[in-house]
C-alpha cells in the first residue's frame, strides 16, 4: 500500500476476523479544489443513509461509542482511506455495514463537497445476490462497492448566495422571519428526509429583505420556521442575461446554481392563503339553469404551469338551484374548465382547455357555460 494511502484510524478491532475471515473494502478518496490542487488537513465525514446508520455524530447520546471508521482527516496529498467491514452481520454504529453512503467536506471558509453515492452491498453467498446488490447501484446510479480497491474523486465548490424577501401577499414587509436552506442526502428518497446536510440560515430585516450565504450549488431545500401559516414562492433565476421566474407553495426545492446564476426569492406569507374568485353559470341551450352540476378547475400557481402541483391541483363547486357556481382557488390562473353530474363521474361536456388554446391561461373572473347537448358545451365570458 501506498505511503500517502496509509490510513489515519486503527486497523479494525479482533473481532472482525470472526466475520468473512477479516475481509473489508477499501475506498481511496482523494479531495481536491477548484484549481486540481489536493487539500490537506480537512474532515471528510461518512454519512450512512441506512436507519440506524448515519454517521454517528449526528446522535450526540451514542457518538461517544463510535469508532474513527466515520470521521477522516485529508493527508498532505488531499487523500483519505476507508474500510468498509464485509460481513452477513450487522456492526451496527462500529463499522459502516450495507447501505448507501457518501463523504461529506464542510470547510468553515464555504467551500463543500459531496462524493457520488456508494452503495455498499453486503456479500452473500450465490451468483443472483450479488446480481441483484449491482442491479441495485446501477438502477440508482451508484458507485458499488467490491473487493477491489475503489477510487473516487472530490471536488471542492463555493457556495452561492440567494437573496430574497418575506412580503405580505399585497407587498408589505415582514420582519423577523427565519429561512433555511439545506442540501438533503435524501432527497431523491420515497421520504426526501434524514440526510440534511450544509444548512445556512438567514432572518428577515426592517424591509423583508434577507440573504442566504454559501448555499451549496447542488439541490437544496427551502424552509421557513413557524407553523399556522400559508407562504408561497417566487423563483427569480438570472443567467447570461435572461430571467425565468415561477411560482411554488409550501416548501421548495431549489435548482442546482451554476456559476454565471443568481437567485432571488420573493416569499408572500398570510395567515391563510388569499382565495383567487371564479364565478358563473351553467345552463341549458334555452338558458334554463342547470342545478347540481359539478363545476371543475385546474388551478395553477404559474401562468404557464411549471410543477407538479401547477398539473395536478384541481378545485370544484356544485351549481345551485339558479344554476350558479362560485370557486374560490389558491391559484391565480385555471388551465381547464370541465361539467361533470358528480365530481366522480364521467364528464358531461368538453370543457376549456386553456393550456392547448395558444392564448394563456384562465384569469379570475366570471365564466358561463350552456350546454347545448349532452356532449356539447359552449363559454361564454
Amino acid at each position: 500500500m501506498a505511503a500517502d494511502l496509509e490510513p489515519e484510524f486503527p486497523k479494525p478491532p479482533t473481532p472482525i476476523v470472526n466475520y468473512e475471515s477479516g475481509r473489508v473494502r477499501e475506498f481511496h478518496v482523494t479531495l481536491l479544489d477548484e484549481n486540481d490542487q489536493p487539500v490537506a488537513s480537512v474532515p471528510v465525514d461518512l454519512y450512512g443513509m441506512r436507519r440506524g446508520g448515519r454517521w454517528p455524530a449526528l446522535d450526540d447520546s451514542v457518538s461517544k461509542d463510535h469508532g474513527p471508521w466515520w470521521r477522516f482527516t485529508t493527508n498532505a496529498q488531499g487523500k483519505i482511506l476507508a474500510r468498509f467491514s464485509v460481513s452477513e452481520k450487522p456492526w451496527g454504529y462500529t463499522v459502516p455495514r450495507d447501505g448507501r453512503f457518501y463523504f461529506v467536506v464542510d470547510i468553515p471558509d464555504g467551500r463543500r463537497a459531496v462524493s457520488p453515492p456508494i452503495f455498499h452491498g453486503v456479500t452473500r453467498k450465490g451468483a443472483h445476490e450479488e446480481e441483484e446488490n449491482e442491479w441495485d447501484a446501477h438502477a440508482n446510479d451508484e458507485q458499488l462497492f467490491t473487493d477491489e480497491t475503489e477510487e473516487v474523486t472530490m471536488h471542492l465548490v463555493k457556495g452561492r448566495t440567494v437573496t430574497g424577501v418575506v412580503v405580505t401577499p399585497d407587498g408589505k414587509p415582514l420582519q423577523g422571519h427565519t429561512i433555511s436552506a439545506t442540501h438533503d442526502l435524501h432527497i431523491g428518497s420515497h421520504t426526501g428526509a434524514g440526510g440534511e446536510v450544509f444548512m445556512v440560515t438567514a432572518v428577515s430585516d426592517a424591509e423583508g429583505r434577507f440573504k442566504l450565504q454559501n448555499v451549496y450549488p447542488a439541490a437544496c431545500s427551502l424552509s421557513m420556521e413557524g407553523e399556522g401559516y400559508w407562504s408561497r414562492t417566487q423563483v427569480a433565476l438570472h443567467a447570461s442575461g435572461q430571467t425565468s421566474t415561477r411560482w411554488v407553495g409550501g416548501s421548495i426545492t431549489l435548482p442546482e446554481l451554476s456559476s454565471d446564476t443568481s437567485m432571488h426569492l420573493r416569499i408572500e406569507v398570510a395567515p391563510e392563503a388569499p382565495k383567487y374568485r371564479y364565478f358563473g353559470t351553467v345552463t341549458d341551450a334555452s338558458g334554463k339553469p342547470q342545478a347540481g352540476l359539478v363545476v371543475t378547475a385546474g388551478v395553477s400557481h404559474n401562468s404557464t404551469p411549471k410543477t407538479w402541483s401547477d398539473s395536478h391541483n384541481i378545485s370544484s363547486a356544485t351549481t345551485d338551484a339558479s344554476g350558479r357556481w362560485q370557486i374560490q382557488a389558491e391559484g391565480p390562473w385555471v388551465r381547464f374548465f370541465d361539467v361533470r353530474k358528480t365530481e366522480s363521474g364521467d364528464s358531461l361536456v368538453n370543457g376549456e382547455d386553456y393550456e392547448s388554446d395558444g392564448v394563456g391561461l384562465a384569469a379570475p373572473g366570471e365564466y358561463h357555460f350552456k350546454i347545448k347537448s349532452a356532449n356539447s358545451p359552449t363559454k361564454d365570458r
